[in-house]
């Protein structure tokens, strides 16, 4: 386990399409680096709402996505988020064909200091909120291409489960290190 610089909070975002275990990922390595952990919050919201989403309810996921990392924002420690705004960005252009400007300013100001990109490689498990089987590798693009366009630095994780915890720890660890 790495020891975190105290001066400096770190930031890491498991992102990417859906069901490739992004979940799973940044529980494990919140565990393994003992850091904070904040699961996905747009799950939590369409599991309690009784109707399927319209398009204002990805509005109220940001506002509350917001709430979550703000309220780890001075903790000084590590934290992994699984997904943040960018996950907004894309599900919003893909399936409305536009993205609420205020999505984007929120992605804007609260960029990660790491992102572990999801490559679609695992078999598909179905789920009563996932939507697109046969679309996760065109969606891959898109998030890499989004990636790209932060500056942010990020990392394709792939592989079996095993391969892509020993991936990410490794890549986290390293830039880690990096920050001291």
């Amino acid at each position: 386990m790495e020891e975190i610089n105290a001066r400096k909070s770190i930031k890491v975002v498991v992102t990417g399409p859906e069901s490739t275990g992004k979940s799973t990922l940044s529980e494990l390595l919140a565990k393994y680096f003992d850091a904070i952990w904040l699961p996905e919050y747009a799950r939590e919201y369409l599991e309690s709402i009784d109707r399927p989403y319209v398009e204002n309810d990805l509005l109220q996921i940001a506002f509350g996505q917001k709430e979550r990392e703000n309220s780890v924002s001075f903790s000084r420690k590590l934290h992994f988020v699984d997904t943040s705004f960018e996950v907004l960005k894309v599900w919003s252009e893909w399936k409305y064909h536009r993205c609420d400007p205020i999505i984007q300013t929120y992605m804007d100001h609260h960029l990660p200091d790491l992102y572990l990109l999801m490559f679609p490689d695992l078999p598909w498990q179905e789920d009563p909120l996932r939507e697109t089987p046969n679309d996760r590798e065109a969606l891959f693009e898109i998030y890499e291409a989004l990636l790209k366009k932060t500056k942010v630095p990020y990392f394709i994780v792939l592989g079996t489960h095993q391969q892509r915890i020993d991936q990410a720890n490794e890549q986290v660890s390293s830039f880690i290190n990096l920050q001291k």
